[in-house]
Parts: C-alpha cells; structure tokens; sequence
C-alpha cells in the first residue's frame, strides 16, 4: 500500500477513536505564544506560508541524515517567519509494520533563535524526536497564530514518487494525509558484506545458453519427454536458437503461448559461461526461478524441491554450484512462496502428479495451504483465488502454519535444503503481496540457516516497511531503475510501458531531480541495506533498457547505446550492488510491441534469447553482440572492484549543473564516494553535446593534487579546490587521484 495511503488509513483509525484528537492537545499549555517567543505583530493570525520551512535531506532542519538505529535522538528544526506565529507542535506517528499498530505523539517545538537571510527575518523552532524502538516514525508541523492553523509537511504523491520524497515540504490549511519519513532500525540490523560488495548477473535460464540439447523438451531423444501441462498445452519448440520470440498477442499457433516457448538454456549453458561472467568482473549470479514448474519463465512452481529436468535437473545444479564455488562466486535463487502452479504436486488440478492436490479432496494434506470458496472437488477455476486473477497461480495462505513449516521452518524445508545444497541467498518474488508478519517470522529461521544469506525482496515501491532490521536485508532498486532511466533520457523526456502503475512511468530528470530521487532513497533506507540494493536497469519484468533509452529522432541505436552506457556508469558507481540483466552488455534490442493503447509491452520481448555468435540462426536479430559495449561493461566491473570506495563510501553532491552552473554543463550531475583511505569523484553529462564542468575538489584533494580519469588516464591537477573537466555527451568520468 502507498505511503500515503498508510498514513491516510492511520489518520482515519485515530481520528475515529478520538486518539488523534487527544494527541494534538497533548502538553499544550494553553492559548498565547510560547515562552520565550517574542511577541506576534498585532493584526489577524495570517501564516506567512513563503516562510515555512523543514528540510529533511539538510542538517540545518534534520539530523543526523537519513535512516537512524532505534535509540538515536533526532533533531529536527522548522522555520517560521519572525513575529508571525505563536506556537509549532511536531505530530509524530511511529508505525509498526509488523503489528499495523501505531504511537501517536505531539510535542511543542522550542523557540530557539531568530535570524535573517535574504533581508527576511526568521525563527527557529527545535525539537528532539525519540526513537525507542524500529519502525516508520512519520511527522508534521502544526503552526498556531492566534485562530489560524496551518500544517506543513512532506509533499509527494506515493510510493512510486521519489522527486515529491523528502526535501523540502509544503504548506496546508488543512492536517495532510502525508508526512515526513524517518526510517528507524535495529541497532544489530546488519547485511551480508558479500552482498554489499558485489556485482550481480541476472539470468533468466531458458533464454541465456543451451549447454545440453538432450534435455530440451520435445525432441527426438529427448530425456525430458514432451509433458502436457495445464490439462492441454505442451512446450513449443523455438529453433533455432537465434530466432525471433513469437508474438502471443496475434492469432495463430502461438495466441496465449505466454509462457509454453521455450528455447531450451538450461544450468549447463550458464556454467559454459561462468569464465565470460567472471571477465565481466560478476561475482553473483541471480537466477530467476529453476525448480520444476509448468512454463518458461517458471513462475509457477510444481515442486520446489526438484530442479527443472529442462535445466539438467539436480546434476546440472551441483555442477553448476561446483564451478561457482570454483571461481569464488555466489548464486542468489529465486523464492516464489506467494503462490504455487494449479498443476503442482501440491494443487494438483489436472492430476498430473501421484500425489493428493489441495484441488482434489477436502481430506488432502495440502488442502489448508489453500482458501476455497467452495467445497467442489476435483476443484475448478471459481473454487479459489489465483494471483493476479490467473487460476494458473493458487494463492498460497502465508497465515498456514504447513505453508510456513514446508517453505522456511522445518529443518527439511525448502529453504535450508537448497541453502545446504549451495545456494548463497534469496530473491523473493512479489514480496509485498506476503504480509509483513511472515517475513518478520522467516527473517531467524534463514538467518540460522544460512547467516551469510541475504534475503532480498522484490518490491517496487519505497521498501522501507521492510528493511528495519527484522524482515528483509534488500530489495531490487527499481526505484534506482526509475531515477537513472528518467536522467539517461534527460529532463523533460518521460517514457511509459503498458504497467501504468507507477513503476514503470519514468519522469525525464535533470541532474538536480536526479540528486533529489537518489538522495530520497539513501534517507530511506539503512545503510547496511542501501549497499545491498539490488540495483538495476530493467529486468525480466521490464522493457529493455535499450529499448526504454530509444528515443524519437535517433539514428539507429547510437544514441541509446550511449545512453545504456550512461545508465551503466552510474549503476557500478552509486551506493549499492549493480545488477546487470543478462545481456544488456551485449547490446540485446529486443523492442517491444504495443498492445493496443496500453502501450509497449515487455512480456515475453524482453526475454529475448542472448546472441551468441556460435549458436545457430540469425544473431542480428537481437545482436550481434556488441564487443565494444562488452568491453566497457567489463572495465566497469573492475573498477568497482579497484575501487571499495565505489563499494562503501560515504556519497556527497559535487555538482548539479542545472542550478549551479559553473560552465557549459548544465547536464552535469557530480558526486563523491568517500572512504578514510580514498575518495573518487563520479561525473556524467547527460546532454547531446560535451560539457566544460567545473567541480569542487573534496577535501582530500588539495591544490596541485593530480587527478586521472580513470577511462583514458587523462590528467589534470587541482587549482584553486577546483577541477575543470571536459564531460562526453551521454558520457561520464571517474576521478581517482595519482
């Protein structure tokens, strides 16, 4: 649920029992101004809005910055105009995700001082915010003069909305749904360093690379048969291997085949090609699901302790685990514990499996795992709720103490079978649609299974609810993904898939509005989390990157390649992990198809099969591979690990051109990473032309200090704590000293 929303429902639950009421009256002394505050101009208690001021992301009105560990005491100061008010209070709401139970509190703000700028004279008003115990603390201000009150508070739309998050706030007349966020952890909230240090590979394994053609389905000697899934459908066949994904939208042999096309990348195609990863400087593999299932895509699981025997089975998976380890690398599986296939051994609609379904007879073992709408059996598709509407997909009940035991609690689960196996940790997909309840009862049982295993969420939106030391260690960033996309494409220049959700509505950004989104997040989140972050482009539920960075007026791909290089650059240098889809550093464009007005579709284009030159067919349909975009991804991946301060430093704006011009660099945006040992300085233009930037030497860079762009060695040296630099268009720099 939207942020807003929570608060919404919060406001509406006290106000309903008269809490809120009670709270805002709370320790109030009474009519007239607050002791100490020099008396208000005489006249009609008119709030000067223009004067009003907190700003979250500035120490000035908030600190410390950003996410605290419970027991922190927080500052918070809020401005007023000068004899213009009588009093501001600080209504506080601390939210426990887990229990959905919350503390209101209001406190009066201290007068502190009184002080001009800009020929305008303010007041300062302070207050100390308590944080006793983890969870989401949301505020606002109250302002009082004489009969006036007005309100000031965070200004956003939802979850989705990382421009409107954080900053500066806005004025009301009215108590806003909305406040400011202050993300309180567990003091021992700590992620895996692994996670924190590495560069991620996500595949999705019937597209990647056949390394066993016996296994694939439906050919002469095959060892995995033809299986007839769903009562009716069997795999199609695409050969040869680069060829083009048939449209499931259009009529004939493949209308609704979604997810019955399979090309035939198994587990043995992806060990091939460990060494190619390796090169590309990827430590971490993230496969989309493997376990027995009734698609491609293998969403819909069948059984979640066998491997697919289209991906070479158990023996393919400890080969695969054995080369890993080889090489020193880790393996992230996939966890669809939200719902589970209607032909799985578990449901077992179509009784294809020896075992008794849940569909099959209210007696079933796995019946309560299951809530029914009816008692019909052998069971139909009105007889329960599939996710998203798709009878294909029985929801689970995450409430079911056998779903519980089965999926993380019994020493025989699924979860520590695969972790003994040699799984490093986990991905869970749709991982808000479980409550948070079932992540804060998973957390120490995979935490004591595998204490190295990072527990990594997929959640769109602001995760926040979920990184608070007793639930999930990550997320996948797409809230990176939007920020990065939108300023890659460049201010004014937005985009829209088919999933108008939020999500996928990319804004164009500035540097200036790309500085506020990814400030947004790092205020969010946990540090220890912020440098787990997944963070990516696009992914296996997005379009392309390549595809979303085409823009109108291009010609060819030139312009969005350089685009994705962009993209890619501020992947491995931003606080996180960066994660690379499989073959965006090859230069996959795989545009995708509009249906209807709904816009450009990204199931199944975006799962385009990588283009390698030795397989059969025509590689040009989604290649060739481009070396030179392999080569650069690769030069990006050993600097990232040259560099721990592009790993786990600390982050501060150098420059965003658009306000603070010092050239010709209005695309300019530039910041630092910053350890006691090193400090570079990441610089990216993001116009159609080279910018001249000038930029502020950090402090560990006093004058005459040499500095290197460490893509051409290029050098120049500080003078006057600056440094002049010449930016590519739709390029960037990295600035080491020496």
């Amino acid at each position: 649920m939207a942020k807003a929303n929570r608060l919404r429902a919060l406001s509406v639950a006290l106000t309903a029992t008269g809490v809120l009421a009670a709270a805002c009256t709370a320790g109030s002394p009474g009519p007239g101004p607050t002791e100490g505050v020099p008396s208000r101009s005489p006249g009609p208690g008119d709030i000067r809005w223009n004067e009003l001021g907190h700003n979250s992301f500035d120490p000035t009105y908030r600190s410390p910055f950003g996410a605290i560990s419970s027991g922190t005491s927080v500052t918070v100061h809020f401005r007023t105009a000068a004899r213009n008010v009588d009093r501001v209070d600080v209504v506080e709401y601390l939210l426990d995700p887990v229990t959905g139970k919350t503390t209101p509190s209001t406190q009066p703000m201290a007068y502190e001082q009184e002080l001009s700028a800009d020929g305008t004279a303010y007041v300062m008003w302070r207050a100390q915010l308590a944080t006793t115990r983890p969870g989401l603390l949301y505020y606002k201000f109250r302002v009082t003069a004489g009969d006036d009150v007005d309100w000031y508070s965070d200004e956003y739309a939802d979850d989705h909305d990382n421009l409107g998050q954080g900053g500066w706030g806005a004025a009301s007349d009215d108590e806003p749904d909305h406040a400011f966020q202050l993300t309180v952890y567990d003091p021992a909230f700590a992620t895996p360093e692994w996670l924190r240090n590495a560069t991620v590979y996500q595949i999705f394994p019937d597209r990647f690379r056949n390394g066993d053609p016996k296994n694939d389905y439906c050919v002469t000697g095959s060892t995995t048969g033809c299986p007839v899934f769903y009562g009716t459908q069997r795999p199609i066949v695409r050969t040869p291997w680069n060829s083009a994904i048939a449209d499931p939208r259009v009529e004939g042999q493949y209308k609704n085949q979604f997810g019955t096309q399979f090309y035939g990348g198994d587990l043995d195609g992806i060990t091939a090609k460990l060494d190619y990863l390796k090169g590309l400087g990827v430590d971490t593999l993230y496969l989309t699901p493997i376990f027995t299932a009734s698609s491609n895509h293998r969403y819909d699981t069948d059984d979640y302790l066998q491997i697919d025997p289209a991906l070479g089975g158990r023996p393919a998976f400890d080969r695969l685990v054995a080369a890993l380890k080889q090489r020193k690398m880790h393996l992230i599986l996939d966890g669809v514990f939200n719902h589970v296939s209607s032909d799985s051994t578990y449901f077992d609609r179509y009784r294809r499996w020896p075992t008794v379904g849940g569909c099959e007879s209210t007696t079933s073992s796995f019946r309560s795992w299951f809530d029914w709408k009816n008692d019909v059996v052998p069971c139909n598709g009105t007889s329960y709720d599939g996710w998203f509407g798709y009878d294909s997909l029985a929801l689970l009940k995450d409430d079911s103490p056998g779903v519980r035991d089965f999926i993380y609690r019994s020493p025989t689960s699924v979860m520590n079978t695969w972790s003994v196996a040699g799984a490093s940790g986990w991905r869970f997909d749709v991982a808000t649609d479980l409550t948070h309840d079932w992540w804060h009862d998973l957390r120490p049982y995979a935490k004591k299974a595998a204490p190295d295993g990072p527990l990594v969420g997929e959640v769109w939106e602001d995760a926040s609810s979920y990184l608070l030391g007793d639930q999930l260690d990550s997320v996948m960033n797409y809230r990176f993904r939007k920020s990065v996309l939108g300023f890659a494409r460049g201010a004014g220049v937005g985009w829209k898939d088919n999933d108008n959700n939020g999500s996928n509505e990319l804004p164009g950004l500035s540097p200036s509005q790309l500085d506020h989104a990814l400030t947004a997040i790092r205020e969010d989140y946990p540090p220890a989390a912020g440098q787990g972050m997944l963070n990516l482009v696009d992914s296996h539920d997005t379009n392309r990157a390549m595809f979303v960075l085409t823009e109108t007026g291009d010609t060819g791909l030139t312009q969005a390649t350089a685009r994705l290089r962009l993209a890619a650059l501020l992947q491995f240098t931003s606080v996180g992990a960066p994660m690379v889809y499989y073959g965006d550093e090859a230069g996959i464009n795989a545009p995708s198809k509009a249906n209807g007005t709904n816009g450009p579709e990204d199931d199944p284009y975006n799962r385009a099969p990588y283009p390698w030159p030795d397989a059969a067919g025509d590689q040009s349909i989604y290649g060739p591979v481009d070396a030179q975009l392999v080569s650069y991804y690769a030069r990006l991946g050993a600097l990232r690990s040259a560099h721990p301060a592009l790993r786990t430093g600390d982050v501060s704006t150098v420059l965003t051109g658009d306000t603070t011009l010092s050239g010709t660099d209005d695309g300019t945006y530039a910041f630092a990473r910053s350890t006691s040992q090193e400090t570079v300085v990441v610089a990216v233009n993001n116009s159609a032309s080279t910018n001249t930037a000038v930029l502020k030497a950090p402090s560990a860079w006093p004058d005459g200090t040499a500095v290197r762009d460490a893509f051409t060695g290029a050098s120049v040296a500080v003078t006057g704590g600056a440094i002049t630099v010449q930016i590519p268009a739709r390029g960037g720099l990295v600035l080491v000293a020496g």
